[in-house]
């Protein structure tokens, strides 16, 4: 058809290609059956459990079939005739009258034939025509009437199930099943397929990972280090009998199904762990077995009262997995049970280190000399010792006289339970002076229980329970209700800090965090309403001391609780540690008050604020005397010691008043009487057995010489004098204050309330400067949202890369040691 056009000739072939694709997939369709049956056995691994010559018989049967099921590929590979190819394009376009042969067909007859041609060349034209408009349709084999029975998807099944199981193991399948090992013997017998499937798990309490053998994880050679307790598990396969060895221990595994065997072992002791399939070994490791330490532990300060008298013990306990408790232990001479005090702190972690109190205030050994020694302990109950200490045991020393008297026949009691009689007698006697202990009923009941009590049993047996109620009768009479709001915030503070050491949840720690708040305004609360009842004023400023308000702990806490939901719980525990030292020494006003020095110290100081007071009303009137004398108007030029003169009360006279201008004889008598005043004051002192400050032996010798002077009518000496007494009176004061801060163990300048250096926000007697308040919060260094939100997101990077099996053994140490740290 030397004059078709270009593109139905290209129709034309385009159509055979599709006739030929239509014959030769039918003619694949069986051979790529055989093809995938046999990928099915091989990713399944039924080569691998053939002997040898199974095993090539069945490839030789597989080619075969593969053979005779292409047999007819062949003839598929050739082209149709073009005859077909238009007769396809005729049938699939639906062109009428035959077009495309007529294309090909020429007109008959012997001569020409004007109108016969004409006639041909316009049915040629409408065949080109219809030509032009072919369309070409792709090949349409139909497989289902090849494959009736659809056997063609349970292959394709096959070959899904076979792959995932097989999975990294498919291309080592593919090589067996390609090549038969002649000579092997049957599945089950030791051979070249053997294999296995490993891992060891170390104890629980350690912590560690499981450490997984083979090509995923520890390879063959590659020494293992692992610890004592361990267990390895291990599966093999391909092998006529399985078991694991430790040095010359063998260890044989059970069988679970033909060729395979498997077992959980615990590790022995041993230089290699080894896998064998009888006596031939599959796979060794150098091994070393770890045993397990005890545990360490040491004081981390000497232990020491703290101003409520409680015991204060730091302490660090290490172990090469973790620390699962550590107690103290307190012996007395002579006796031979020591008393075991349990102590928080200890997490499980490698490192447990913690400061705790405790108060043995109320136990019969209080106030003696005891060996204190610390024990911690480890998972496995072996315990460490550390050196001992011997302290004497903090002693609560009571303020009320009837509160020693009780306590004093307490310890009688406990030292010589054969007095008891004499002690029940001893406290009808305290319980009938009412009026000592101000008639409080309770009182009066509770002495008189404990007499019948201890008249009625002439046993050892109610013995305990009387010692427990003459303590809480003398601590109700010493303090009310402070003992028992300091003891539920000690509790709710142990909690908290537990909690944060045992990684509970963020509700659990808000939970807790919300109860020691209300421990803490409890134990405040009793705090001021026991001040109040002794008339202390609880608000004044302590010199040298640290100012500290409510506000101030509740930020603290504040900052606690963030630290905590941020993730640094170990930040959180140091927060709530210095907390709870502060709250310790929180009542060191209330010290003051426990003996007569300090009272005396705390009265002497409210004297000299009132003789500074008056003293410098005194200096104002003779500068104003000495001014009016000159020809001058008082207050017209600034008057030395203004700030010291105050507004009368009244009622009270000024000095010198009752004299006409010029007369003196009355502002003398005041300035006598005030030296009398500070002269009283300095006997007080001496008598209390209290230093007495220079300063204030210069400030009467002032006094004595303003006395002099105003009685001789010589207001201007008189003036001068006055204001050497009011400068000796503020060193006299400031002298008192610091006794006072020694009374309190209080170092001057400690704290930033006592703080007095430029820029600080209190004044050295720590009140608040001007436009500040207390508790400022500038000394501490709060995280921001954003700071807190990108710690959180580098300890979610960390726990993420912690959980990476791939990365190197090094690096995993490494992310644990920076968990555990924070």
């Amino acid at each position: 058809m030397a004059d078709d056009p270009l593109p139905l000739r290209r129709r034309l072939t385009a159509t055979r290609l599709a006739l030929a694709a239509e014959a030769l997939l039918p003619a694949l369709l069986p051979g790529l059956g055989v093809v995938g049956l046999f990928l099915a056995l091989a990713l399944g691994g039924v080569f691998g459990l053939l002997p040898g010559t199974l095993h090539a018989v069945l490839l030789g049967l597989f080619g075969l079939a593969l053979v005779l099921g292409w047999r007819r590929v062949p003839a598929a590979l050739r082209l149709p005739a073009e005859p077909l190819a238009r007769r396809r394009l005729e049938t699939d376009n639906a062109v009428p009258h035959r077009a495309l042969e007529t294309l090909e067909d020429t007109l008959s007859g012997s001569g020409p034939d004007p109108v016969a041609e004409a006639l041909w060349q316009a049915h040629r034209e409408r065949a080109a025509q219809a030509a032009a408009r072919l369309r070409l349709h792709g090949p349409r084999p139909v497989v289902a009437r090849h494959d009736p029975w659809a056997l063609r998807a349970l292959v394709v099944l096959a070959l899904v199930v076979t792959g995932i199981a097989a999975g990294p193991e498919a291309p080592e399948r593919l090589r067996d099943a390609l090549v038969p090992h002649f000579g092997k013997p049957a599945a089950g017998a030791a051979g070249d397929a053997a294999g296995y499937t490993a891992w060891i798990t170390p104890p629980a309490y350690t912590r560690l990972p499981p450490l997984y053998l083979g090509e995923q994880g520890q390879a063959p050679g590659q020494p293992l280090r692992i610890a004592a307790g361990s267990i390895v598990m291990a599966r093999l396969h391909g092998v006529g009998s399985g078991g694991v060895a430790f040095g010359e221990d063998i260890v044989p595994l059970d069988a679970i199904e033909t060729g395979s065997f498997a077992g959980e072992v615990p590790v022995r002791a041993g230089d290699r762990l080894r896998f064998l399939d009888g006596t031939s070994e599959i796979a060794s490791w150098p091994l070393e077995v770890l045993a397990d330490k005890a545990p360490t532990v040491a004081f981390a300060a000497p232990p020491s009262a703290t101003e409520r008298q409680a015991l204060r013990i730091a302490y660090l306990a290490t172990d090469d997995y973790g620390v699962a408790g550590v107690q103290l232990s307190i012996r007395l001479a002579g006796r031979g049970e020591p008393l075991v005090v349990p102590l928080g702190g200890a997490t499980g972690r490698p490192e447990a280190k913690s400061v705790t109190f405790r108060d043995l205030t109320a136990h019969p050994w209080a106030g003696l000399e005891v060996t204190l020694e610390l024990t911690a302990t480890d998972a496995l109950d072996q315990t460490g010792h550390s050196a001992p200490v011997i302290v004497t045991l903090p002693e609560r020393q009571f303020r009320h006289p009837v509160a020693r008297a009780i306590i004093e026949q307490r310890k009688r009691l406990v030292a010589k339970p054969a007095e008891r009689r004499q002690v029940a007698l001893a406290l009808g006697d305290i319980a009938a002076r009412i009026d000592a202990y101000g008639g409080r009923m309770p009182v009066y009941l509770g002495l008189t229980l404990s007499a019948i009590t201890l008249f009625r049993n002439a046993e050892k047996a109610k013995d305990a329970e009387v010692v427990d109620l003459l303590w809480e009768i003398a601590l109700d009479l010493d303090e009310g209700r402070v003992p028992n709001a300091q003891a539920a915030l000690r509790a709710a503070q142990d909690a908290l800090e537990e909690a944060l050491q045992s990684g509970a949840s963020d509700a659990e720690i808000a939970r807790l965090m919300e109860e020691l708040r209300q421990a803490m305004a409890e134990y405040l609360q009793a705090l001021a309403e026991e001040a109040m009842r002794r008339g202390f004023d609880q608000a004044q400023p302590l010199p040298g001391g640290d100012m500290m308000t409510s506000r101030d702990l509740e930020r603290m806490l504040d900052e606690a609780q963030r630290a905590a939901e941020s993730g640094s719980r170990e930040a959180a525990r140091q927060m709530l540690q210095n907390l709870r030292e502060m709250l310790e020494n929180l009542q060191a006003a209330q010290g003051m008050m426990q003996n007569g020095d300090a009272q005396a110290l705390n009265e002497g100081m409210n004297q000299l604020n009132d003789m500074l007071r008056e003293q410098g009303q005194l200096r104002d009137q003779s500068f104003a005397e000495q001014q009016r004398r000159e020809g001058g108007t008082p207050g017209q030029r600034g008057r030395p010691g203004q700030q010291q003169s105050g507004q009368q009360q009244p009622g009270q006279g000024q000095p010198g008043q009752s004299g006409q201008p010029g007369d003196l004889s009355g502002q003398a008598e005041s300035q006598e009487g005030l030296r009398q005043q500070l002269g009283d004051l300095l006997r007080q002192l001496d008598e209390a057995g209290l230093p007495l400050p220079d300063a204030l032996t210069r400030a009467e010798r002032a006094m004595d010489q303003a006395r002099e002077a105003l009685e001789g009518n010589n207001p201007g000496a008189a003036a001068a004098a006055q204001g050497e007494a009011l400068s000796a009176l503020r060193e006299g004061m400031q002298a008192l204050g610091e006794q006072m801060a020694q009374q309190l163990g209080i170092e001057r300048g400690q704290g930033r309330a006592g703080s007095s250096q430029p820029g600080s926000e209190r004044d050295p007697l720590g009140r608040p400067r001007p436009g500040r308040d207390y508790g400022s919060g500038d000394d501490v260094r709060v995280p921001t949202e954003a700071e807190a939100r990108r710690v959180r997101e580098i300890l979610d990077e960390l726990q993420r890369r912690a959980g990476d099996r791939s990365r190197s053994q090094d690096e995993l140490d490494y992310i644990r040691r920076l968990l555990e740290r924070f």
